[in-house]
């Protein structure tokens, strides 16, 4: 999992305080990530790794290899209620994506998956044992926008169990709906507009002129007087957007009325 990796977490269960005890017995025998600054607000449990790990996905060794480590499969399997597992993950050094993910559980036990079973046998299994797991990778740096969006899939999905790829280069009518919130990249884009700038990205997959990462740090350093604000600025973005919930699918038979995660309410 390597440090460097800062995960916050929430948990939605009906029985928060058995559900945080459980979490707390989990993390106490070391082989999951650890938790900090846990605490319950109403049906939600929140957390975070303090960048010591992640809980839900893992990328290096692949998504089943390193199935046991993560917390969020230890809860599905110990823990008998209905579950909803949320994290949203910064990355750490060197690394060029951000990730996030759900997991959804149904009442009732759900079936390990064993060595000899295939991928699909981890959410159906003959007793119609299910739980529902769906991630979301933002990449951000190196995006090479002649390939088709296409192009970058088989590789997020070899190692992510995953259903939500997206890449980081807002779109010029993105940026001025959310100029407030990045006002530092805002306006160096003005000035380059202003300036004649014309460097800008146009990916393949919307053949509109965008800005990467790349394109804000050569705007940064040639119209700001404060590049690492303009920098601050997209990461402030991508945390947004690998922070929304959005994507959250309640089709799995949760119980009726089940408590919702709290960007949803």
């Amino acid at each position: 999992m390597g440090v460097g990796w800062w995960s916050k977490a929430e948990v939605v269960t009906t029985e928060p305080e058995k559900v945080k005890e459980l979490i707390l017995q989990i993390t106490n025998e070391g082989e999951t990530t650890g938790v900090y600054n846990i605490k319950i607000k109403g049906n939600s449990i929140f957390f975070d790794s303090d960048a010591y790990g992640r809980y839900g996905i893992e990328w290096e060794e692949g998504f089943f290899d390193t199935y046991d480590s993560l917390l969020f499969a230890r809860l599905c399997e110990e823990y008998t209620g209905a579950l909803i597992c949320f994290e949203a993950v910064n990355p750490g050094e060197m690394c060029n994506y951000y990730c996030s993910s759900i997991w959804m559980k149904p009442e009732g036990v759900v079936k390990p998956k064993t060595e000899d079973e295939d991928d699909d046998d981890q959410y159906e299994s003959e007793e119609n044992e299910t739980f529902y797991i769906i991630s979301h990778v933002l990449w951000w740096e190196d995006l090479d926008c002649s390939k088709s969006y296409d192009d970058y899939e088989p590789a997020f999905q070899r190692y992510f169990n995953t259903e939500l790829i997206t890449l980081w280069c807002p779109t010029f009518d993105y940026l001025e709906k959310h100029r407030e919130e990045m006002p530092n990249l805002y306006a160096a884009y003005i000035k380059a507009k202003e300036d004649g700038f014309d460097d800008w990205a146009i990916p393949s997959w919307i053949q509109e002129k965008a800005i990467t990462y790349e394109v804000a740090q050569q705007i940064g350093e040639l119209y700001s007087d404060d590049q690492d604000a303009v920098i601050q600025d997209c990461f402030n973005n991508m945390e947004k957007q690998i922070s929304d919930q959005s994507y959250f699918y309640d089709g799995i038979g949760l119980p009726e009325n089940f408590p919702k995660l709290s960007k949803l309410k």
